[in-house]
């Protein structure tokens, strides 16, 4: 395989990393559907976002840079399950390379077997000027290779609900694989979202695994299909303290349901694809 392929492909992934995994991952455990960045929006809501990723060296330099666009639509929801379509144009120097578009299976509490103690404790938070009360309760979950121990700062009334969050996820041999820390930062400030004023919460993400420390700064807005609405993530080494990649996500459009985007010519449904069959008030029976 040759090496533009291979950086590729690894740009791919992380670009995908970031306009899909990364709110799921700040969503290990939700109360409920309706607290989950997707599963509080009915089949055929889409969004389509861009990932601007640059690669330096050993000198600061930028040895490549990326343009990523992402348009991810829910496909279907069925109890405890929802389906995403996704279509990934990836655009490196001059050229452009559309992916075969994805269909991803996800679960809202995630993989594995979840234990969820009671309030622990709880506490109040300021953050931007308003008295946020919080349960702080610990969550484990465990799957084949992994154990991964959480202890949250939650809010049932709130969006995004997790306002705190403190992760450790260890291997099969009890051995540490990477430490994160999530907190709300910015709480209930206006910002435009493709032309309209959502009130929004800035989120901040520090994730050490590997020998990198990924720095991650969003904003949330819970009117939005999959919740982020732009983000600023910065990789570090941790050995020499170095800047090794950096993206910028921005969103480009979105729509709840069938109800057209706000850019797009097309407006039966997500931008290029045929309407999707609209679903009743209980979820899709289709696997």
């Amino acid at each position: 395989m040759k090496p533009a392929f291979n950086n590729r492909i690894a740009i791919l992934a992380y670009a995908l990393s970031i306009c899909v995994v990364t709110s799921a991952v700040a969503q290990e455990w939700v109360m409920s559907r309706d607290h989950h960045s997707w599963g509080r929006f009915s089949k055929g809501s889409w969004k389509q976002v861009r990932v601007l990723t640059d690669v330096l060296n050993e000198n600061g330099e930028v040895t490549s840079t990326s343009k990523v666009e992402t348009t991810s639509q829910i496909i279907d929801r069925l109890g405890d399950t929802f389906a995403l379509e996704i279509d990934v144009k990836t655009i490196v120097g001059e050229r452009a390379f559309e992916s075969p578009t994805q269909k991803v299976k996800r679960e809202y509490q995630g993989k594995g077997k979840i234990t969820i103690s009671a309030p622990i404790d709880r506490a109040t938070l300021e953050i931007s000027g308003t008295m946020i009360q919080v349960e702080i309760r610990e969550v484990t979950l465990v799957t084949k290779n992994e154990r991964r121990v959480s202890q949250i700062h939650y809010s049932p009334d709130l969006a995004p609900f997790i306002f705190k969050r403190s992760t450790k996820a260890y291997d099969a041999e009890n051995k540490l694989r990477y430490e994160t820390n999530m907190s709300v930062e910015e709480f209930g400030i206006a910002h435009k979202v493709v032309g309209e004023t959502h009130r929004v919460a800035m989120i901040k993400t520090v994730h050490e695994q590997n020998g990198t420390n990924r720095i991650t700064e969003e904003l949330f807005s819970e009117k939005v299909p999959g919740g982020v609405i732009s983000h600023t993530s910065t990789d570090i080494d941790q050995k020499t303290k170095r800047v090794t990649k950096r993206s910028k996500l921005e969103i480009i459009d979105f729509a709840v349901g069938n109800n057209g985007g706000k850019r797009k010519e097309n407006k039966e449904g997500k931008p290029g694809k045929p309407k999707v069959k609209p679903e009743s008030d209980n979820e899709s029976g289709s696997e």
